[in-house]
């Protein structure tokens, strides 16, 4: 748990892109809800559940917009449905790019 300087612990504080990233990855299903902002950068607010009932609020700045953001998503998806129909032994391939 991140300490300021003065010994007290923050009630908010910075976290990486990659910290907030693996906890999606790990549990797509834990947004709670999401909102954006109307102007560039968006900014975008996401709220995610972390274990019972503790909810963590996170604070991005994006360059990409919500339905650019949404299209990014929807192919990642396609990609990963596809995926997985493939018989085991062709899911190591991938002919459909990067997932």
């Amino acid at each position: 748990m991140p300490v300021r300087q003065d010994g007290t612990t923050p009630r908010e504080y910075e976290s990486s892109g990659p910290t907030f990233a693996n906890r999606i990855k790990a549990d797509p299903a834990s947004i709670v809800s999401v909102s954006w902002g109307e102007s560039e950068p968006y900014d975008c607010v996401v709220r995610v559940k972390a274990g019972g009932v503790r909810q963590t609020l996170y604070k991005l700045w994006l360059r990409e917009s919500p339905r650019q953001v949404d299209e990014i998503l929807a192919g990642q998806e396609r990609a990963a449905r596809l995926r997985a129909s493939l018989p085991h032994g062709e899911r190591r391939k991938q002919p459909w790019g990067p997932l």
